[in-house]
């Protein structure tokens, strides 16, 4: 359950990057970011440039998750790093724990095709769609080695607007 609860908050997190400004972070200079973020991000997207390193305080003990929002706060005690980044076709976060796993990612997939399987989700259930914004994906790892896939789009039909998630199978999860 409390995996869930992480999982939903980094995604929370992550989709709140693109609209917002994240509340509960901190920009690390180069020089703070620990090594296995470092290397990490180097193995995962090597042909991404980083923009930008902040520690995320977000901790959890023992089944409560902890939200430390004092900018004092040592990052090097920061359990959890967000990696914004370019590359040459998408920007993409991504969210690695203390030790360099590969926790979620958030991708702008801007001037990109959505998968057949998504586009027919969007149409079957607002037949006279169009997408009016930039398209996201998000992708979170989970501890058995898979992963969840997520396409958040914006549509308009017939005059109303509408915001969906829409998982990597085509099941429309929020319309």
């Amino acid at each position: 359950m409390k995996k869930w609860i992480l999982g939903f908050c980094f995604l929370s997190l992550t989709t709140s990057s693109f609209a917002q400004k994240v509340l509960y972070e901190v920009k690390l200079k180069q020089e703070k970011v620990p090594a296995e973020i470092k290397a990490a991000k180097e193995k995962d997207f090597k042909d991404y440039d980083v923009k930008e390193y902040d520690a995320v305080p977000v901790t959890m003990i023992d089944d409560d998750m902890v939200v430390t929002q004092d900018k004092d706060f040592d990052p090097s005690n920061y359990q959890t790093y967000q990696v914004k980044m370019m590359g040459k076709e998408a920007e993409l976060d991504a969210y690695y724990n203390k030790d360099g796993k590969l926790i979620s990612t958030y991708e702008n997939i801007k001037d990109k095709e959505l998968p057949e399987v998504i586009d027919r989700a969007i149409f079957k259930k607002f037949p006279h769609a169009q997408i009016v914004t930039d398209r996201y994906v998000s992708e979170r790892f989970l501890e058995n080695g898979k992963s969840k896939v997520r396409y958040h789009v914006k549509v308009k039909n017939d005059g109303k607007t509408y915001h969906m998630d829409i998982d990597g199978n085509g099941n429309v999860l929020v319309s």
